[in-house]
């Protein structure tokens, strides 16, 4: 972070399916960072996160990147 001077992610077009008390949810999640000598960097990808149900709270059990083809 110490080279950064902004960073930037933005999460979308979310799909959530629930099956019990497991559930999926896939993001489309765009980072992009300004660095301070003026440098910008961009990259797509597919987010997957695992969920768990445990009382009335869902707990995250994994969390996997994809690249965007």
């Amino acid at each position: 972070f110490a080279n950064a001077r902004e960073i930037d992610v933005e999460l979308g077009s979310p799909r959530i399916q629930v099956n019990g008390q497991t559930g999926t949810v896939v993001v489309r999640r765009t980072y992009r960072l300004h660095t301070r000598d003026g440098q910008q960097l961009r990259s797509e990808s597919t987010m997957t996160i695992n969920v768990r149900q445990s009382g009335t709270a869902w707990h995250i059990e994994s969390v996997r990147f994809q690249p965007v083809n």
